[in-house]
Parts: C-alpha cells; sequence; structure tokens
C-alpha cells in the first residue's frame, strides 16, 4: 500500500509535456492546454490562426509557441480571458511573422497599425476583464523610464518628422536644458513719466525658471522689435533683479532674479510709445505691450 501511495505521488509530480502541433493548424480552434503549459502551433494560413483560451484554460500564464510556415501569418481571433489579468505570450521561432491585429482590442493596443512579432521576440497580453491589451511591444528595446520621460509631450507627429535627420547629439540638444523660452510681460500703468515692466521668465513648459536668467533687452519704436527707440531717457532695475545700460537708454543687460523675476523701469518725458525686447537664448525677440508714456 506504502509502495503504491509512493508511486502515485511520483506520477503527480512529473511535469505536463507541452503540448504540440507540427502540422498546419490553421483555421482549427486551439484549446489551449489545461493551466500553464506550453502550446506549440505550426501555421500556414495568413489569417485563420484561432486560439480558445478560456473553455480549457485556468493558468494566469499561458505561454504559446508559434511557427509560421508562411512570410506572415495573422493571430485572427482569441477567445475572452478566464480571469482578471490572464496573460498570453505569443512567441516566434522560424523565420517568418506573427501579426497581432489592432481588431483583437478595442483600445487597438495603443499603436497605429497591426504589432509584427518576428523571430526571437514575444508579444504579451493581458485580459484586463473587457478586453485583450497589449502587455509587451515586440521588438521595443527602450526601457519603461525612457518611456516615462515622454509623459505629458505633446509635440505632433509632424513636430517629431521635422527632426528627421537631425544629426544633433543628445549633449547638443542637452545645452537648451533650463534655458528660458518665453518671458511674460506685466507692463504697469505711467507714473510720473516712468512705466514699470515686470518680466516672469518660464521654461518651454510654461512654469518659472528655478534659476537666475541673464538676458539682453533693449527698447523699440515698433511692435516687431525692428527699430530701435532713442527717445528715452532712463532704463534702470525695479525691485526684482538688476540692470546694467549697454547703451545708455537705449539697451541693457539684466540678471533676473532666482525665481525667473526681472522688473526693469523705462522713464521718458517727451511723451510717445516703446517697446521692451528681449532676446532669446536662441536668438529671437520677446516683445512685450506698448509702454505708453504721454508728454
Amino acid at each position: 500500500m506504502r509502495l503504491l501511495l509512493i508511486a502515485a505521488l511520483l506520477v503527480l509530480s512529473v511535469p505536463a509535456a507541452a503540448a504540440t502541433a507540427t502540422a498546419d493548424q490553421s483555421g482549427l480552434s486551439h484549446v489551449v492546454p489545461y493551466k500553464s503549459q506550453m502550446y506549440t502551433v505550426t501555421a500556414a494560413d495568413t489569417d485563420d490562426l484561432v486560439f480558445d483560451t478560456k473553455a480549457g484554460t485556468s493558468g494566469l500564464y499561458i505561454p504559446i509557441v508559434v511557427t509560421p510556415s508562411t512570410a506572415t501569418t495573422t493571430l485572427n481571433s482569441i477567445s475572452d480571458g478566464r480571469v482578471l489579468g490572464q496573460m498570453v505570450e505569443f512567441m516566434v521561432t522560424g523565420t517568418n511573422t506573427l501579426v497581432i491585429p489592432t481588431s483583437l482590442s478595442n483600445t487597438d493596443f495603443g499603436l497605429a497599425g497591426d504589432a509584427s512579432v518576428v523571430e526571437g521576440h514575444s508579444c504579451r497580453m493581458i485580459w484586463d476583464g473587457t478586453s485583450w491589451r497589449l502587455a509587451s511591444l515586440p521588438g521595443l528595446t527602450i526601457t519603461r523610464a525612457e518611456l516615462n520621460l515622454l509623459d505629458g509631450i505633446t509635440a505632433t507627429a509632424a513636430e517629431v518628422n521635422a527632426l528627421d535627420g537631425a544629426t544633433a547629439t543628445a549633449a547638443e540638444i542637452s545645452l537648451l536644458d533650463n534655458q528660458w523660452a518665453d518671458a511674460v510681460y506685466t507692463v504697469n500703468a505711467e507714473s510720473t513719466d516712468t512705466v514699470t515692466v515686470n518680466v516672469q521668465f518660464n521654461d518651454a513648459a510654461g512654469t518659472a525658471m528655478a534659476t537666475p536668467v541673464a538676458v539682453t533687452c533693449y527698447l523699440s519704436s515698433d511692435s516687431a522689435g525692428l527699430d530701435i527707440a532713442t527717445t528715452a531717457e532712463d532704463i534702470a532695475a525695479g525691485t526684482d533683479g538688476s540692470v546694467a545700460e549697454a547703451v545708455a537708454n537705449v539697451a541693457i543687460f539684466a540678471v533676473s532674479e532666482a525665481d525667473g523675476d526681472l522688473d526693469v523701469v523705462v522713464t521718458e518725458t517727451a511723451g510717445g510709445d516703446v517697446y521692451l525686447v528681449c532676446r532669446t537664448p536662441a536668438g529671437g525677440l520677446d516683445i512685450s505691450a506698448v509702454l505708453d508714456f504721454t508728454a
């Protein structure tokens, strides 16, 4: 009796062999083996590979090896998952391609087109209780941390494509890091022939700079910043930042506070309109609203 019990335990402890279908299995509904056994299938048809992961499956992880015998084999359908979080992984061997169409998920896998799985790669899909979701992008080598760096980017495809052919290195692009990209001007009303302009320098995300900004500014007589104004009688610093005149009453070199704030005080008694123009790090012009002086 003891020997029979030991023999029975040994039989139960032997791992189940991988189920294999070596002939062309296209057009058949494959009931994936019970629990998490490996299932191997060869498929030749381009759009008729069907898997049933619910009828005979209870495992949370189901590895399926697919060997396409033609250039491309498309996963035609896969039944609803049996339990929340169930994962199916399609692993491809051979030199041909398995195509995972976007039609298999109501979220389209987050892709613009079908996912192609080539030799040596796999595609993982997770059942979320409603639909299958792509858990990995075939052949993708980018890390999660690298992907998270893209979070919040609003660039369009056309804007990204504008970088096509660029030869700048990461170090060269990083030279733009922590540079101001936009100036927000508050032009106060004239008081005793003076107008104070409060300038807030922001980064490309619209956030106030967290470091001092060094900037060159000048006064212009037109809103495009094309003509130099020569009517002012003084340009000085206000409460925030410091100012040094580079050209008397025309141009200044200024340094903001640590939070990107700068106050510029312009004095003019003859009356007229001028504009404060700041040169951007890229060489462009950032122009304030009009400073209106009355005679």
